[in-house]
């Protein structure tokens, strides 16, 4: 019997759960809203929390979407049956971020999607996430700057979509999850374009 109809609301439902916002709360009982830049992601927990919580925080932001997807592509009874396995696993990596973006859990507010969108990418498309990383990891290396990098990390796949012989949704899913995530830090771009946004370390 095929189940993929609740799929992808139990998918919503796990990118929602706020990691992040949960661990800060639990250690510091602080409200991570209300903290720095007052965003639920990762890199708000570090400032709020210290590294080590902050590395916890973002590894359960990725593993919340890698997790999942592995287990629906050794169990595709899960997935719609009338779309293409890669189709059907891009489309539930976007649920995944979305959920992280809008939560349920925080009145449809979330973090950028940064840690989500690499856990996906790191079952779908191992390659390109670690090219993506190496850029990453260099400007975070030499800036300090998590926006930075992230923000060109999310170029870079989107220049890879023209790079790499992918299916049309594939194609779709790495232009909008890359447009998407640059879009998230907007009010960062505005602040490193007047050389105001704050260095991680």
């Amino acid at each position: 019997m095929r189940l993929w109809f609740l799929t992808f609301p139990l998918l919503y439902l796990i990118g929602s759960i706020p990691f992040s916002f949960i661990i800060v709360r639990l250690v510091s009982g602080k409200d991570l809203r209300k903290i720095g830049s007052g965003n639920v992601g990762a890199t708000n927990a570090f400032r709020a929390i210290g590294v080590f919580w902050g590395v916890i925080s973002l590894l359960l932001d990725a593993l919340k979407s890698a997790g999942p997807l592995l287990l629906l592509r050794a169990f595709p009874d899960f997935l719609p049956p009338f779309l293409d396995i890669n189709d059907s696993l891009v489309i539930c990596g976007a649920v995944l971020v979305l959920g992280h973006v809008f939560s349920v859990f925080l009145s449809f507010k979330g973090g950028k999607g940064v840690a989500t969108a690499f856990g996906v990418m790191l079952v779908l498309f191992p390659l390109q996430v670690l090219i993506a990383f190496v850029v990453f990891a260099a400007l975070f290396a030499i800036f300090h700057i998590v926006s930075l990098a992230s923000i060109l990390g999310a170029v870079t796949v989107f220049v890879q979509t023209f790079l790499f012989p992918f299916t049309f949704g594939q194609k779709i899913f790495l232009i909008l999850i890359s447009l998407f995530v640059i879009l998230k830090h907007r009010v960062n771009i505005a602040r490193l374009v007047k050389r105001q946004e704050k260095k991680l370390f």
